[in-house]
């Protein structure tokens, strides 16, 4: 509805002068409406760009990390870590068991890097990826070229998926070690004399991994999850305090070590030990004979015992001889010096000891001291952890 401008009255459409007071109406030109600022509110502006960027770099990320973790590239890193000769990353392909106390990491990276070294490979390219099992396992097809110029060679890398899933969305690959005892041995087992103590490289094989199953009486057994394939200083300290060292190397085809007392093995201070152990032996048969003492007079205790028969039968052929040569004529006997010329295992739990012995002794009418000496070997029963005689041979019965 439109109203005249000077006086009020009402105007019809398309009047151009007031019928009452005869005005010229004039048109007014309606403003346009202002229109409303489409501008969003800046905050929601941030908010928006931020998730846009989330979801662009999430995506990315994503993409990344499933192809970091693919087949493919894991099998990439590890030729790598063959092509460069690197043990640090070679190693973290290794499926090494939480127990890894007999694992010493310089021992094995130089493993490793033994092993490396004598692959030979130059370059490598990566052909196809089939899966298998449901996609539980893959199989990568690698072609390379060696140092010495051989092409085209290809070999197959074996990997599996991993259960749990990186950041719980990113399936995880590994590769399967077919040549794993190329680095470590599994189930390495220890075997000593009951009631020793053993230790590897300086560290001490704890109770444990004793072994109750393996174990018997006379041998007691360490059963190791796993120990690295190098050389490696086994230390077994027996119960009487005598003390063995050797080196070893464990491997696919030695997969156990036994303790063994030898003239190799035995250590130095404990050489003396023993010397005087065969000294007190061989003085004491001596110190019997000459007082006529019989098996039964000499080892009551053991005379019933079948364990040492054998020695009552060589104590009984000696005497008899020594009665007939020299019973009557020998009247002091004392060893001068021993050379032990060699220690070998008569069984599990038994040594035989080969000897020099230089001697001096008197026989009756005769002043000067004289000498003599021979080649004895004697046998002992290593008895939770104590020698015990057992056989004697070669011993002189005869004394000019």
């Amino acid at each position: 509805m439109h109203y005249c401008g000077n006086c009020g009255a009402k105007l019809q459409k398309g009047d151009a002068y007031c019928g009452e007071c005869g005005t010229k109406v004039e048109e007014k030109k309606e403003e346009p409406k202002e229109e409303r600022s489409k501008t969003m509110n800046p905050k929601r502006k941030g908010i928006l760009l931020v998730l846009v960027c989330i979801l662009v770099i999430g995506g990315i990320g994503y993409r990344f990390l499933s192809t970091m973790y693919s087949p493919k590239n894991v099998t990439k890193k590890y030729m790598n870590a063959i092509v460069e000769e690197d043990a640090e990353a070679f190693l973290k392909y290794l499926p090494i068991e939480k127990d890894d106390t007999f694992l010493p990491k310089k021992k094995l990276l130089e493993t490793i890097e033994g092993v490396l070294d004598e692959t030979e490979i130059e370059n490598f390219t990566i052909l196809n990826t089939e899966y298998e099992e449901g996609s539980l396992s893959a199989d990568v097809t690698v072609q390379y070229t060696t140092e010495k110029g051989l092409s085209d060679s290809k070999v197959i890398i074996h990997l599996t998926k991993n259960k749990k899933k990186f950041l719980g969305l990113f399936d995880q690959w590994e590769i399967k070690q077919n040549d794993l005892d190329m680095f470590i041995v599994k189930d390495y087992r220890v075997r000593v004399p009951v009631g020793s103590k053993v230790s590897i490289d300086q560290k001490e094989i704890d109770q444990k991994y004793f072994s109750k199953e393996d174990s018997t009486e006379e041998l007691d057994v360490y059963l190791l999850p796993q120990v690295v394939r190098a050389e490696l200083t086994i230390k077994t300290t027996l119960k009487n305090g005598l003390e063995l060292e050797e080196k070893v190397t464990p491997s696919a085809q030695s997969k156990y070590y036994t303790a063994k007392l030898s003239l190799d093995t035995l250590t130095t201070n404990h050489s003396e030990e023993i010397e005087e152990m065969l000294e007190k032996d061989i003085e004491e048969i001596y110190g019997n004979l000459m007082q006529g003492k019989s098996w039964e007079e000499w080892q009551k205790e053991k005379s019933s015992n079948e364990e040492y028969q054998e020695l009552k039968k060589k104590y009984d052929s000696l005497k008899e001889e020594f009665d007939k040569n020299s019973k009557v004529s020998l009247t002091s006997f004392e060893v001068d010096g021993i050379t032990l010329n060699q220690m070998t295992n008569e069984g599990i739990n038994e040594v035989k000891i080969t000897l020099k012995v230089e001697y001096e002794y008197e026989v009756r009418g005769e002043k000067k001291e004289k000498t003599g000496h021979f080649s004895p070997s004697l046998v002992y029963k290593i008895d939770k952890g104590q020698f015990q005689l057992i056989d004697i041979n070669y011993f002189v019965s005869y004394f000019k």
